[in-house]
């Protein structure tokens, strides 16, 4: 019928315990399941940010104007929507000032 009750204190000791060790169990449950990260293979970035080195050779020079290239073309083809975006009109344009 009745039982006796344990000291608040105990009891919320006895709580926290409980969850210490439910909250370390799913922490190194999660650990384990931890995957690595990699970054892209295939791109130049990578490459160079593998085998950073002081000394500049034909195979560095040849990846940095790669990546110029690419640069260069990524932003000419951004600049290419950018102007058909402008080019385009819709219904909204009347109301558009042309003080660009």
């Amino acid at each position: 019928m009745g039982s006796v009750e344990k000291d608040v204190k105990l009891l919320t000791d006895e709580h926290n315990a409980i969850f210490r060790v439910a909250n370390q169990k799913e922490l190194e449950k999660q650990q384990s399941n931890k995957k690595n990260k990699m970054r892209g293979k295939n791109k130049i970035s990578a490459k160079l940010r593998k085998k950073q080195k002081n000394v500049i050779d034909a195979q560095m020079v040849k990846l940095k104007e790669r990546q110029a290239a690419e640069r260069e073309a990524r932003e000419w083809k951004n600049k290419e929507k950018n102007d058909e975006a402008a080019t385009k009109k819709g219904a909204l344009q009347r109301f558009h000032s042309n003080k660009t």
